[in-house]
């Protein structure tokens, strides 16, 4: 059984990583049927129907990895992604919080915080998950950039200018900083730098539509 489980798992791991996910699926099933407690089956099972959209299945998936391994921050992260996407704010913040007690170091979960406490209006925590992703990688670009827009938000656009431009020169094809560097600069009345900064948003990408609704175009 443990050759099967293997095999099968394996294979899951193929299939996602060629996007045949239905095979994904289908192999992960298999997995659980003859190894129902095994936490990371229930995981990637999650990834996999996320991936196709068949989010409240998801949700179960991951739910039923942290209930077997309450220790399985990836799986806590993954819940709080999940329930972003279906506006389940609140749960998705004491998903992120479970998987940063497990794992207080890693800078993408302080930065996953941030963003459900910025979508629910709750700013100063979100000012702080972003600073306590800072503190444990202070070149973390998306929590530079997230702190520019709290401090958009907040009024105080120099500040918020001196984020994007920290975000932007440890990522140089960064357009979304760079348009909200462009609405920073429009705000300050600086116009010729906030044209400049949509139009590197454009060169990086010739379809970002937010730079062109920026620029009036």
């Amino acid at each position: 059984k443990s050759d099967f489980v293997e095999a099968h798992y394996g294979l899951g791991i193929v299939f996602h990583e060629i996007g045949q996910l239905e095979y994904m699926i289908d192999h992960l099933e298999k997995v659980v049927n003859i190894q129902p407690n095994l936490a990371e089956a229930h995981n990637l099972t999650g990834v996999g129907l996320e991936e196709l959209g068949r989010l409240d299945e998801s949700v179960k998936s991951y739910q039923t990895a942290v209930k077997i391994d309450p220790n399985f921050s990836e799986a806590y992260n993954n819940l709080g992604n999940i329930l972003k996407k279906l506006g389940r704010l609140d749960e998705a913040v004491k998903s992120y919080q479970k998987a940063l007690e497990i794992s207080p170091d890693f800078p993408a979960l302080h930065n996953n915080l941030g963003n459900a406490f910025k979508e629910l209006g709750q700013l100063d925590d979100a000012l702080k998950s972003y600073k306590d992703a800072l503190s444990y990688n202070p070149d973390f670009p998306d929590s530079l950039s997230n702190l520019g827009i709290i401090y958009f938000k907040l009024g105080q656009l120099e500040k918020s200018v001196q984020f994007y431009e920290k975000a932007i020169k440890i990522n140089p094809i960064f357009k979304e900083a760079y348009n909200n560097l462009g609405n920073a600069f429009k705000r300050l009345n600086q116009f010729d730098k906030a044209v400049e900064a949509y139009k590197k948003a454009i060169e990086i990408n010739p379809n970002f539509f937010d730079a062109y609704n920026s620029l009036g175009l």
